[in-house]
């Protein structure tokens, strides 16, 4: 229960915070001249929130019950698919996913990997 609750509150200061820290980040990374590595360090967050969020759906839609496991906060979902790509137990619908991010950046899923992360021993589960 302690969870949810902190997912409501969480939610409901980044609701509140975002938009002011953006602008507010943007101005000083511009100023820094790091608005690129501040967006992208942005976009890593998401990436990771996205892969616990999205954890069960990933796990049963984007890969065989075989491959390696979605849901590690500290993991990027880029990174999962590499590794499911690598082993491949990646499902058509994984496949399709990775296709669309090499159109992006050639080869992005397995460039994405991270050695550090397994989500077997995912300690957040």
């Amino acid at each position: 229960m302690i969870g949810f609750i902190l997912l409501i509150v969480s939610s409901i200061l980044k609701w509140i915070l975002s938009p002011f820290s953006y602008v507010y980040g943007t101005i000083r990374s511009l100023s820094k001249k790091e608005f690129n590595s501040y967006n992208f360090c942005l976009a890593v967050g998401k990436d990771q929130y996205g892969n616990a969020l999205c954890k069960y759906l990933f796990n049963d839609v984007l890969i065989t019950k075989d491959g390696y496991k979605f849901g590690n906060i500290d993991e990027t979902i880029s990174s999962c698919i590499g590794k499911n790509r690598v082993k491949g137990t990646l499902t058509f619908v994984g496949r399709l996913l990775d296709r669309i991010l090499d159109k992006i950046e050639p080869n992005h899923s397995i460039l994405s990997i991270d050695l550090s992360e397994d989500s077997e021993t995912d300690k957040h589960s």
